[in-house]
């Protein structure tokens, strides 16, 4: 089996990245139509955490800025991780 190509970190990064803004895009969904409070005490009571943690009212531009560095930090996270990988595995 050959090493990763360029090709291939590119479309491992662009696959998680992908992934990360989707889940972002779910969360603000969630927000948009008002289940994101409930989302956050369900959470923090199944961990038995009691933390005064509120959620702020919809932004669209909030929104897009988080859809992008969702992304983004997918992207990035993708990258090394196909680094390690063939680090790891091509030794």
């Amino acid at each position: 089996m050959a090493k990763h190509t360029l090709e291939d970190f590119k479309k491992n990064s662009t696959v998680l990245g992908l992934t990360f803004a989707v889940v972002a895009v779910i969360w603000y969904l969630l927000l948009l139509i008002g289940w994101g409070q409930q989302w956050v005490d369900f959470s923090l009571s199944a961990k038995l955490l009691a933390l005064p943690v509120s959620v702020l009212p919809f932004d669209l531009t909030n929104v897009v800025i988080g859809v992008v560095i969702a992304f983004v930090e997918g992207y990035v996270l993708g990258w090394l991780l196909t680094w390690a990988w063939q680090k790891v595995y091509f030794k």
